[in-house]
């Protein structure tokens, strides 16, 4: 009787473990914490090829909206101020019909909580590339 016990506590642990691993938390928002108003880039970043990229940013808490600018070089070529419809529990997202050239870009981002515009993240670099191309034929 008492193996049994102990084998049935054992599977009760491993399954909490295996849940608490394999399933995100409902109740754990990706956001910035309270009192810090700056937002975090997540993409894009690096190397791209998508021309109409979506923009991707960590939540504010209590934010009412956003702004996100793109710039190439010293000339801003994208200024945005989507609310947090944009919004899901985990990111807020844009994507703006806006189709840019292949070259290279920086973005950033802010909240507007409490109808105070809070500070910029720093800058996201990332490089718009046309796809590479690679071809087996030989000629023959």
């Amino acid at each position: 009787m008492k193996s049994a016990r102990f084998n049935l506590i054992t599977i009760a642990v491993l399954l909490t473990f295996a849940v608490a691993i394999f399933l995100p938390a409902a109740s754990v928002r990706a956001q910035v914490p309270p009192g810090r108003t700056a937002p975090v880039p997540a993409s894009p970043h690096g190397l791209i090829v998508d021309r109409t990229p979506t923009y991707k940013w960590t939540g504010v808490t209590d934010a009412t909206g956003y702004q996100f600018q793109v710039w190439k070089g010293t000339t801003k070529v994208l200024d945005r101020t989507p609310d947090t419809s944009t919004c899901n529990w985990t990111y807020c997202n844009r994507t703006p019909e806006v189709t840019l050239s292949y070259s290279d870009y920086k973005w950033r981002v802010r909240a507007l909580v409490g109808g105070v515009w809070g500070t910029w993240s720093s800058y996201v670099n990332f490089s718009v590339s046309p796809p590479s191309f690679y071809s087996s034929f030989n000629g023959s």
